[in-house]
């Protein structure tokens, strides 16, 4: 009923001469984890739902310790299943649990929710996640992966250390990083949103242009200038109205009650803010600034990284410079003006190949010329030529058709394993009532495709470039039908 523990149950089956069907135990454990993820989403998906039970659950406001302090000793106020509040859960439940008092930081202000443990007597309560449904209340959010936990017990709580650790480096970096972009940008800049985790950090800003090159490079100079600078981060309790007289800056949109909290940066940064924070900004790492981009209208995003995930990257990034300046035979400092001046040869190699490939399309025109047949008294030119793309299958129609000076040109070509066509009629004879892109729509199924176009050009493709030849032949007959009307 309480979880006994399978290493237990395995002893003591072989001391009575008996099996544990460990795979199917393993089978059914992952069932039931699965029902337990499922069932802790639905708490995520069904808030409002919830709201009478997290009403009634209220009580006094919990009351968060987690600012000075990682573990706590608190009691188990309330358990919360999926439609009512219990009295205990047992190992393997998915369960809500609210503590009167808590070091687990709710999920608010743009930071994520704690993770940790819960550990009672006769239970361990796994927490993977920690939110505010409601004003004055946190819950926990987890499972119950040993024993049973019950209303009224003692629990020691403790927070994931590291994971905490990562969440205080990027909430700091958020503020250095609000601060240096109204540095950069001007004060009318301000924050429209963020987003807070172990890995990562993202900050959305009011701007209509993008920073560029020249713009990330002076944010992020001037945060790590606070970085190396090691300045305590202070946090104060005020009222909100101390708080603006101070000079904090308060986030549009967000609601503040009477007695605020102060995150100040000496000299650089004063924001109000519930948030968990590092003591000094020389903890937070480096800030990398990994993108910046537009996610609507006036409203910008950066993406960026700290602590144990900037150093990491760097040293990937350094890692491949390195390589690259082994791979080219340069300086790593070098490394970019040789890409440049490689690009800017293989440029001139594409160039000279494009130029070498229509002249070998169009080195024999005279005797494409001669292909041509009269019909009517109508030039109908349609041969078969062999080039490398579509921009060049249009450059030899061209120069085909003002050599024809009145007519229909026709050209097929596999491209890329595929076959294409392209038809051109000169002005004269559309105004006799041919149309290329009539033409293109005849001859296109028989390769397995279709085409479109205007009357003087029309382009084409298909599937099968073993009846290419077929499609070409077919052009006689098309045009013949197009001239008798």
């Amino acid at each position: 009923t309480y979880g006994f523990p399978i290493d237990i149950t395995v002893e003591l089956a072989g001391d009575a001469g008996l099996e544990v069907d460990r795979e199917g135990f393993e089978r059914a454990l992952e069932v039931q984890r699965e029902q337990s993820r499922s069932q802790l989403q639905s708490f995520a998906d069904a808030s409002r739902q919830r709201a009478p039970l997290y009403a009634a659950a209220k009580g006094r406001p919990v009351q968060f310790e987690g600012y000075a302090s990682e573990r706590d000793s608190s009691t188990i106020a309330d358990i919360l299943d999926v439609d009512s509040a219990i009295d205990q859960a047992e190992a393997g439940m998915a369960v809500e649990v609210v503590l009167d008092r808590t070091v687990f930081y709710g999920e608010s202000g743009g930071q994520v929710g704690d993770t940790g443990s819960l550990i009672t007597d006769t239970g361990v309560f796994r927490v993977d996640d920690t939110q505010r449904p409601i004003a004055d209340l946190i819950v926990h959010r987890g499972e119950v992966v040993e024993g049973f936990i019950a209303v009224g017990q003692t629990v020691q709580a403790e927070i994931t250390h590291d994971r905490r650790s990562d969440l205080r480096r990027n909430h700091t970096a958020t503020h250095l990083l609000h601060r240096a972009l109204r540095i950069v940008l001007g004060e009318e800049a301000h924050q429209a949103g963020s987003l807070v985790a172990p890995d990562r950090l993202r900050f959305d800003f009011t701007s209509t242009e993008a920073l560029g090159i020249e713009g990330i490079q002076r944010i992020t100079a001037l945060a790590n200038a606070q970085v190396l600078a090691d300045k305590p981060v202070q946090s104060d309790v005020m009222t909100y109205d101390q708080a603006i007289e101070r000079g904090a800056m308060a986030l549009f949109g967000e609601k503040y009650g009477d007695e605020v909290r102060v995150i100040d940066i000496p000299e650089f940064s004063t924001e109000l803010c519930g948030g968990t924070h590092v003591s000094h900004t020389g903890e937070i790492g480096p800030v990398v600034i990994l993108s910046e981009s537009s996610i609507g209208s006036g409203i910008r995003r950066i993406e960026a990284i700290t602590g144990h995930a900037s150093l990491d990257y760097l040293s990937k990034l350094q890692g491949q410079s390195n390589e690259l300046a082994r791979m080219l035979r340069v300086p790593a400092e070098n490394v970019v003006y040789e890409v440049q001046s490689l690009t800017q040869q293989l440029r001139e190699s594409e160039r000279t190949i494009d130029q070498l490939r229509l002249r070998l399309a169009t080195g024999d025109i005279d005797s494409l010329l001669n292909q041509a047949v009269q019909m009517d008294g109508t030039s109908v030119l349609a041969a078969r030529i062999d080039v490398a793309d579509r921009d060049t299958l249009r450059e030899v129609g061209d120069r085909l058709r003002d050599r024809l000076g009145s007519g229909v040109v026709v050209l097929g070509s596999t491209i890329e394993d595929q076959p294409a066509l392209l038809v051109m009629v000169t002005k004269d004879q559309t105004s006799q009532g041919l149309h290329a892109g009539k033409l293109i729509q005849e001859i296109a199924p028989i390769v397995g495709g279709r085409g479109g176009g205007r009357p003087e050009l029309a382009q084409g493709g298909g599937t099968d470039s073993s009846r290419l030849d077929e499609a070409l032949a077919a052009v006689a007959s098309a045009v013949r039908r197009q001239i008798a009307g």
